[in-house]
Formats: structure tokens, sequence, C-alpha cells
């Protein structure tokens, strides 16, 4: 039977795949406009944001060397969709990829680290089907799929522990 030896947990902000110089190409058209915040433009001079972005890169540093200390035999990622696989007409509340392997890339389009190039990633298809067989032994009922894409919410942390996640296999869960 599976140990759970750890977990973590990241943000996927495009700030963590962009230097602070390029966080002015995030959109800025969002509505309704968010109230001014004046209080808060302490926190957007270039040496305050260097200071976030570089505390954020040491924290993913950290994560990573945690991860690699388990020595985990699988990683199981779960994570929002955000209607990158799983579409508004079938939208079930798990989704678990049971395929044996996956490619991961940047898309971001504020990113200036965008379409870099792909990553390749082996998936213990094995221990995704008995997560499938587990939970439907538990009389849930969680959609599972051959296919699937990792983009945004998968490969923005990945400079930071993408070393862990090429060792260990993956098991993708959706929701």
């Amino acid at each position: 039977m599976a140990q759970i030896i750890g977990r973590v947990a990241l943000s996927h902000g495009p700030q963590l795949l962009m230097p602070p110089e390029e966080w002015g190409r995030l959109p800025k058209g969002r509505e309704p406009r968010p109230p001014e915040r004046p209080e808060l433009e302490k926190h957007l001079t270039p040496e305050v944001q260097q200071a976030y972005y570089e505390r954020c890169l040491a924290a993913m540093d950290t994560l990573a060397k945690q991860i690699d200390a388990w020595k985990p035999d699988a990683i199981i990622v779960i994570g929002d969709d955000q209607n990158e696989n799983i579409k508004d007409d079938n939208n079930p509340p798990i989704c678990i990829y049971i395929g044996d392997e996956v490619d991961a890339s940047l898309r971001s389009a504020e990113s200036s680290q965008a379409g870099t190039g792909t990553t390749h990633y082996k998936v213990d298809a094995e221990l995704a089907r008995g997560l499938v067989e587990g939970l439907m032994d538990l009389d849930m009922d969680p959609a599972w799929s051959m296919r699937t894409r990792l983009e945004t919410a998968w490969d923005t942390p990945s400079p930071g522990l993408c070393t862990s996640r090429r060792r260990a296999p993956i098991t993708r869960s959706s929701r």
C-alpha cells in the first residue's frame, strides 16, 4: 500500500515565471476595476518587487530540497485545470490522468519564457489507475483521462521544483 510521506503547496502566479521588471506586461484589464489602494504603493517599487521575487524563488528552492529529501517514489499533483483540458460542458469534480507520460509547457503569454520548451514527464499510470479504483471502492465516481496537457497551474512553478519532478513519476488529478 502507498504511503504519503509529505505534501507541499505552491501558488502558480505568472510572477513566478518572470523577473519583476516584466511584471508590467501582466494584464491590467480586469473588470470591475479594483478600488485604488494608495497604501500598496510602497510594495510597488522595483527594489521591493525584486525582494519579493527573490523570496519566492528561495521558497521554491526550499520546497524542491524538501521533495528531494523525501525521495518520493511518485508525486501526485492536485490542481485546478483552469479550463485547459476540462471544459464547462463536461466538468467532473475530480479527473485523474492515467496515461504513461505527459508533456508540460509554459504558455503564459505574459512571460518572456512562454513557449521556451517542453518538459517530458513519466507518469505512474499504475498508481493513477489504483487511485481511480480506490475512489470507486469508496463509492465515489471519479473521471479519468488518457489525454492531457500540462500548462498554467502545472508548469508555472516548474523552474523551482522540476529537478524533483523529473526524477519521480507523477500522477495528475484535476479539479
